[in-house]
């Protein structure tokens, strides 16, 4: 729970600034290609930062774990 209390404004504050560069993207996107095949590859790119996967890789715990005399 403490750590969603964390990450929960991080995450809303990342998600916001990532609509607001979509927003601008695509207004600048219809301003300066509209319907011709650049705005279809512009729209294609962008797609690829909203739906890109992030991978955390978190280390494996030591072996040894249940050796009470090891702190």
């Amino acid at each position: 729970m403490a750590v969603e209390r964390e990450y929960e404004p991080k995450f809303r504050d990342i998600q916001n600034r990532l609509k607001a560069a979509l927003d601008r993207a695509n207004a600048h996107i219809a301003k300066s290609s509209p319907g011709n095949l650049q705005s279809q590859y512009m729209h294609m790119q962008a797609d690829k930062i909203v739906h890109a996967t992030c991978t955390i890789n978190v280390p494996r715990p030591p072996d040894d774990t249940d050796d009470p005399a090891d702190p």
